[in-house]
């Protein structure tokens, strides 16, 4: 038996020697057939146990689902991002599937929303907002914006208003829905 098969059977920890559980059931046999037994139900509630606690934790980790309404123009980040100062742009039709997506990877928050007539207006105030942010994009082709030195979130959210106001303002004075 070489050594790093016994270093996985045979664990020191502060000063005592720990068996690998399928050592100690082969022990255990030698020992007497009634101890292997009781040795084999405490292993067995052991991983039972442990396979439980992993589960609960991660049933405990889940959150519950923010719903948020459809066609919204919006603006996302994560922890990481959002020490970068860096933020997601951008329109969905439904806001909290769009969420579901972004959360695969990393657990993403909802920074601002604004819901729209109809996802042509969503598509419009999104295409307004690309264009007026255009310099701050974090790289080409990509719906991330990095907040310039000395503002703060409001600045994009700001901007969001701005065009969002100023469309619903044009749509309701020519009285007629936005279709593109």
């Amino acid at each position: 038996m070489s050594l790093n098969t016994i270093d996985k059977i045979l664990v020191e920890l502060n000063n005592t020697w720990y068996v690998s559980f399928d050592l100690a059931l082969i022990i255990s046999q030698w020992i007497s057939p009634h101890f292997m037994i009781n040795l084999n139900n405490i292993i067995n509630k052991n991983l039972q146990d442990k396979k439980e606690n992993e589960l609960n934790n991660k049933n405990l980790k889940k959150q519950k689902r923010q719903i948020f309404p459809n066609d919204c123009v919006y603006i996302i980040t994560n922890e990481y991002n959002e020490n970068k100062r860096t933020y997601i742009i951008g329109k969905a039709m439904s806001l909290t599937d769009r969420l579901s997506n972004y959360n695969k990877a990393l657990e993403h928050k909802v920074i601002y929303y604004k819901k729209c007539q109809n996802i042509e207006m969503a598509n419009l105030v999104e295409s307004k907002i690309l264009e007026k942010l255009e310099k701050y994009k974090e790289i080409p082709n990509r719906d991330r914006f990095i907040l310039p030195p000395g503002e703060n979130i409001l600045f994009f959210i700001d901007a969001v208003d701005e065009i969002f106001n100023n469309i619903q303002k044009i749509n309701s004075n020519k009285n007629i829905n936005i279709n593109v």
